[in-house]
């Protein structure tokens, strides 16, 4: 009995372990990746507005189409942790409080981001320098790849918001809308 409960222990650790090793893999790859903002967009306008056409018409894919830049902004408002005041950002909170937001990141604000670089002097190497600088534009690529991530889930949730839907269904239809 006991060395069964060891190899299950066993077993569990480096399951955890293999867990953790592909998330790393899959954030470098994709959520700190810079090269992959313009492909996710890319690959959410094209899938997620023809899923969208097909299954709720083509005037709500147009309409959330052209809100996709208000959206945009409001969402990487959102993943930037500033509440503004705009009928955009009031729609993302209402979105990610429907739970329909993927993902999530606690990005600091330009000041604070400017704090943990310091100066912007690189006179001399430091390795702590440049970890606060590699750690900044890795949360400023992640920022980035958040908001595109539910730019169009946002503007989609508010397009069939304001044709009648109710929070709960547009924000769980908007979350899976590119991942079907």
């Amino acid at each position: 009995q006991a060395l069964n409960n060891v190899g299950v222990d066993q077993l569990g650790v480096v399951t955890r372990a293999a867990g953790q090793i592909n998330r790393f893999f899959s954030a470098i790859l994709t959520k700190y990746n810079p090269a992959f903002v313009p492909v996710n967009a890319t690959r959410d306008a094209l899938f997620g507005l023809t899923g969208l056409a097909t299954e709720k018409g083509e005037l709500v894919a147009l309409d959330a189409a052209l809100h996709y830049p208000k959206a945009a902004l409001a969402a990487g408002r959102q993943a930037a942790g500033k509440s503004g005041t705009s009928e955009w950002d009031n729609w993302a909170r209402e979105f990610a409080e429907a739970g329909g937001k993927t993902g999530h990141v606690n990005m600091p604000s330009a000041e604070d981001l400017s704090r943990k670089i310091g100066t912007g002097k690189l006179t001399g190497y430091s390795p702590d320098g440049m970890m606060r600088v590699a750690r900044a534009l890795a949360d400023t690529v992640g920022i980035l790849n958040d908001a595109v991530e539910n730019a169009l889930r946002l503007s989609a949730y508010v397009s069939l918001r304001k044709r009648g839907e109710s929070a709960e269904a547009a924000a769980e239809y908007a979350k899976n809308l590119t991942v079907k």
